[in-house]
C-alpha cells in the first residue's frame, strides 16, 4: 500500500516534538475516514529532544478521489489545521506547518453574536490580548470548521471520525470564546404565503397569494 508520511513542524518551521497531534486522511469528495496516527518520533535510531522527524506514516488504498489531512489535538493547541486535496493515488512526503491556537481569551468587549463573515473577522481582529500569529490560528479554525463541518451535516453524520473531530474543534472554538452554533446551518420551515397587494381594472387592489423565493421588498 502506499503511504503518506506527514512531518509536522511549528509555524517558524521548526521540527513541531509533540506526540499525540492526531492526524488524519479523508476522502475530499466522500468525507470518508481513510487513515489515521498520532504524532511521533519517525526517527528511532534518535532520542525524541534530538530527532527532526516528528508527524504520522499513514498507509492507505489508492483512490481515485483526492484526499484531505484534519488535524485534531486532546490539548486544544493545534486543532482547525488542514491540508486539501491531495494526491489520492500517490505516495508522497508533506511537510506540514501547524499554526498553534492562543492560550487566552482575545479581550473583546462583548461575545461574537453572529456567523457572518465579516463580523467573524472584525471580532477576531479586535482581540487585544493575541498575537497577529494567534488571530490567524483562530482564523483558520474558524473558516476551516464552517468548511469541512459546519457546511457538510450528513456527511459528520454519517462518519464517527468527522463527529470526533468536530468535537475536538467545537471544543477549540468555545476555549477561544466562539461558540460553534452559530455557525451551524439552521433548519428552514415549509415556504409560507404572503399577500401581495396588486391593482386591477375596477379600481383599488386585490390580492393574490405568492409563494416559496423570490427577493421581498
Amino acid at each position: 500500500m502506499p503511504t503518506k508520511m506527514i512531518l509536522l513542524y511549528d509555524a517558524s518551521n521548526k521540527p513541531l516534538r509533540v506526540a499525540g497531534i492526531r492526524v488524519e486522511l479523508f476522502d475530499a469528495a466522500a468525507g470518508t475516514y481513510v487513515a489515521g496516527d498520532d504524532s511521533q518520533n519517525l526517527d528511532p535510531a534518535k532520542p525524541d529532544p534530538q530527532s527532526n522527524l516528528w508527524g504520522v506514516d499513514l498507509s492507505f488504498t489508492v483512490s481515485t478521489n483526492p484526499l484531505d489531512i484534519m488535524i485534531k489535538d486532546p490539548l486544544y493547541r493545534y486543532p482547525g489545521n488542514t491540508v486539501r486535496y491531495l494526491n489520492g493515488e500517490l505516495q508522497d512526503l508533506v511537510y506540514l506547518d501547524l499554526v498553534s491556537l492562543p492560550t487566552r481569551a482575545g479581550g473583546q468587549a462583548s461575545a461574537l453574536q453572529s456567523g457572518d463573515a465579516a463580523e467573524v473577522i472584525g471580532w477576531i481582529e479586535q482581540g487585544h490580548h493575541w498575537e497577529d500569529s494567534d488571530k490567524e490560528a483562530v482564523f483558520n479554525l474558524v473558516f476551516n470548521y464552517i468548511r469541512l463541518v459546519a457546511a457538510r451535516p450528513l456527511v459528520v453524520a454519517g462518519s464517527a471520525e468527522l463527529q470526533d473531530t468536530a468535537t475536538n474543534w467545537e471544543t477549540a472554538l468555545r476555549r477561544v470564546g466562539i461558540d460553534p452554533e452559530l455557525f451551524r446551518t439552521k433548519p428552514r420551515g415549509p415556504a409560507t404565503p404572503r399577500t401581495a397587494p396588486r391593482p386591477n381594472l375596477s379600481g383599488g387592489y386585490s390580492t393574490e397569494q405568492s409563494y416559496g423565493g423570490g427577493l421581498e421588498a
